[in-house]
């Protein structure tokens, strides 16, 4: 069964994903940047540089993760153990021979709930 971890603070400070809005997802040639902005107006980008995939869904439709998460948890960047969406992906033994390491990542807004797999965490700039 999945299993959440805290990743990095992404603002420094607690952080509820209710208060936090999903500004730009853009994915380039140098990587995944996916710029974020709290109920203050203040903004930071997460940039992952090696992305072999990545998937935005609204929070409404990902069920799966309803009553995972509470107020106190004050957490937007999380590291999914156990990822089922990274075993599926997996079964055809690719993933794991051109993108060794890779950790299942998910940021939570307050309306979009974000999947990126990266080898490395994301850098982590205020705007």
């Amino acid at each position: 069964m999945e299993a959440f971890s805290r990743g990095p603070r992404v603002f420094g400070e607690a952080e509820s994903p209710g208060d936090v809005v999903l500004v730009n997802l853009n994915d380039g040639p140098e990587g995944l940047g996916v710029v974020l902005e709290n109920q203050t107006g203040r903004r930071v980008q997460l940039s992952f540089k090696k992305v072999p995939a990545y998937r935005s869904i609204q929070e409404e439709l990902r069920p799966d993760l309803w009553g995972r998460f509470d107020a106190a948890d004050h957490q937007v960047l999380w590291i999914v153990d156990d990822s089922d969406w990274l075993k599926s992906l997996s079964r055809a033994r690719l993933l794991d021979v051109h993108h060794p390491g890779v950790v299942h990542y998910l940021i939570l807004t307050a309306d979009e709930c974000i999947d990126i797999l990266s080898p490395d965490p994301p850098e982590i700039g205020v705007l």
